[in-house]
């Protein structure tokens, strides 16, 4: 079920939130529960964001967090996808596009110019490419970063 987050819910995806940071290309740097605690609590109940879980029997198996901004380049509003997981046990099923109907459902509202959202925690392969332009969005640019 997917359904919108709720305070309650934090601890549950904090901990969805550390096996993503676990398994992904951030794994090296620090990992801070009470922060990401502070930043979730802008998703919820919040005029221009939004954040959605999908609970499976009382477990959150997966999350997905955006809001509303005005393009750098001028005054279009545009939707922006700020987090984005499914559990590994949870995907390959509608958990993910569900999460994703639904930050766009939720972004309708506002008549944006385009929904943006990107992978940076291992969506390298082709599967994440072919899962994006399945659901139309069109593939327009990469994700770098360089330890230093």
């Amino acid at each position: 079920m997917i359904r919108p987050i709720r305070y309650d819910d934090i601890p549950q995806v904090v901990s969805l939130a550390a096996l993503m940071h676990k398994e992904g290309v951030y794994s090296p740097y620090d990992f801070n529960s009470v922060k990401l605690s502070m930043h979730i609590e802008r998703y919820v109940d919040k005029t221009g964001s939004c954040g959605f879980v999908y609970e499976n029997k009382g477990s959150i198996d997966g999350a997905i967090f955006g809001h509303m901004d005005q393009h750098y380049f001028g005054g279009d509003d545009i939707a922006v996808q700020n987090g984005y997981f499914v559990r590994k046990s949870a995907r390959g099923g509608m958990a993910a596009i569900k999460l994703l109907k639904s930050l766009e459902s939720w972004a309708a509202q506002f008549n944006p110019k385009c929904i943006a959202f990107s992978t940076s925690n291992n969506g390298k392969d082709d599967r994440w490419l072919k899962f994006c332009e399945s659901l139309g969005y069109e593939h327009v640019g990469y994700v770098f970063h360089k330890r230093s």
